[in-house]
């Protein structure tokens, strides 16, 4: 039943006391929960990590982003999907539009470190499939995917049986090799 409280919304969860000899330090634990979720907001879900000592660290709307672009020095282009696809013909790109997909892929003017390579699948704003350098197996000879990170919403996936999921963001990556041919034409029609 719902009662009336003079309490501030939300909920909080302190552990304490915990026997561990070797606690992940904070900053690893915040770079890991901004990779995990794009759903973070001071207004709505605000995740406050207060380590032992009484450093804080705050997970936002800003996190997610952060966690996966580029520096903003470093960044050579910026795509939006669908946004900036919109004057293509592609049919897969049509379909993905139509699927509601949206996303941002960033470039880098050199080479990004294997760990920050790849591209993040959300659903619903939780991850579905990590960034991964194996990610793009089939293109594994095209040096883009060393200048390139990014993610995708994918909400639909959420509308699957658990074993059709990952069959879907297979297929999906599939797709993606697509919108990548029309990133690389852009960039190629830029610089010339």
């Amino acid at each position: 039943y719902e009662e009336e409280t003079l309490e501030p919304d939300g909920t909080k969860i302190t552990i304490q006391d915990i026997t561990l000899k070797s606690l992940t330090p904070i900053d690893t634990l915040y770079e890991s929960l901004s990779k995990r979720f794009n759903k973070y907001s001071r207004e709505d879900f605000l995740v406050k990590i207060i380590s032992e000592k009484g450093k804080v660290r705050e997970l936002d709307e800003s996190v997610f982003i952060n966690s996966i672009r580029p520096k903003s020095e470093d960044i050579e282009f910026t795509f939006e999907f669908p946004k900036d696809f919109s004057n293509e013909t592609s049919e897969i790109i049509n379909i993905l539009s139509n699927k509601g997909i949206t996303g941002t892929i960033y470039t880098k003017k050199t080479p990004l470190t294997a760990k920050k390579q790849g591209f993040s699948i959300l659903s619903r704003g939780k991850l579905a499939s990590e960034q991964s350098v194996t990610q793009f197996q089939d293109r594994a000879n095209d040096r883009f995917y060393d200048y390139a990170a990014g993610y995708f919403d994918i909400d639909f996936l959420d509308n699957d049986a658990k074993k059709e999921i990952y069959k879907n963001i297979k297929k999906v990556r599939v797709y993606f090799d697509e919108v990548v041919e029309n990133i690389l034409t852009k960039i190629y029609s830029s610089q010339l």
